[in-house]
């Protein structure tokens, strides 16, 4: 589960020289992560809608890591009141791609589970400086998001790795449900 720049906020952290730069940044990355997921793992990476396609396309130029796409999950936040281009429709979603591994068992479907964390559009409002869970970091996911990511995809006692951690939101979680963590952040 992760969550790694996306070169469309104003943070220093999300800049980069062009596109290429960006793209090849993201390329790095995958490529020294990727081959550390086990064959019973699974990984979620939150990226952006701009991108979403060169994103795809790197996977599929290497072979999905030898993982199985599995699908789209779709991130539906109806709060979002962002200006856009005017010439386009309003982004209201956000593309987690999930991919896992050839030994991977059934996802972790448990009753408290029944309904749309089951599904792969989830409606979920992004967190809000007045939120209960408040706001601390610009790309900040809500709690709700992980906790449907990491209670879904894992189960109790796994190790789950975030490598852009961000505000630990991940970190907190894991402690929520009983899962280990591994979190990187520069």
């Amino acid at each position: 589960n992760t969550d790694p720049p996306y070169m469309v906020l104003g943070d220093d952290w999300d800049q980069f020289e062009s596109k290429e730069k960006f793209l090849d940044f993201t390329e790095r990355w995958l490529c020294a992560v990727m081959p550390k997921v086990k064959p019973t793992g699974r990984a979620y990476i939150s990226f952006s809608q701009w991108f979403q396609y060169d994103f795809f396309d790197i996977f599929r130029k290497h072979d999905f890591f030898g993982m199985t796409f599995g699908q789209t999950i779709i991130w539906y936040y109806k709060n979002n009141n962002q200006p856009s281009n005017r010439k386009e429709y309003r982004y209201m979603y956000e593309p987690i791609f999930y991919l896992y591994g050839p030994d991977a068992p059934p996802l972790n479907f448990t009753p408290d589970t029944y309904g749309e964390p089951q599904q792969n559009v989830w409606e979920i409002a992004t967190p809000q400086s007045n939120f209960h869970e408040g706001k601390f970091h610009s790309a900040q996911k809500p709690i709700e998001l992980y906790r449907r990511i990491i209670k879904t995809g894992s189960f109790d006692g796994d190790t789950v790795l975030d490598c852009f951690a961000g505000s630990g939101t991940t970190g907190f979680v894991c402690k929520e449900i009983n899962r280990k963590c591994i979190l990187i952040e520069k």
